[in-house]
């Protein structure tokens, strides 16, 4: 797969949107795409879950999905190659009430980053 994979959205229902890829850039299973929303705008994180063929993958949105049109570009954003969930969840537990619970490894992401943690 290249660096730069670069898909269009195909369908959209609710969180659930399916991405269409170059065969040859096809992402892996968890891997993170990531969706330009708009200017002022967070970018949208999508969770790759399943590949439905032809180029094809079935993702998961991480946020809500309102104002998605089909042919949006979704671009590769990481490669966890482990569900989202636990990267995420890793590094919002590290710190409660200013106490190190988990040690942590990396800067956050920028979406979570922006919004900080919920308490």
């Amino acid at each position: 797969m290249a660096e730069t994979s670069v898909g269009r959205i195909v369908r959209i229902a609710g969180p659930v949107i399916d991405v269409a890829f170059p065969v040859e850039q096809l992402p892996e299973i968890y891997f993170a795409l990531e969706v330009e929303q708009g200017e002022g705008k967070l970018p949208l994180v999508l969770e790759v879950q399943q590949h439905l063929g032809n180029g094809v993958v079935r993702t998961v949105a991480m946020d809500s999905s309102d104002g998605l049109r089909r042919g949006t570009l979704a671009r590769l954003w990481r490669r966890t190659g482990k569900p989202l969930y636990n990267f995420v969840t890793r590094r919002l537990l590290r710190t409660r009430d200013g106490e190190s619970r988990r040690p942590s490894t990396g800067p956050w992401p920028r979406w979570v980053a922006a919004r900080g943690p919920r308490r």
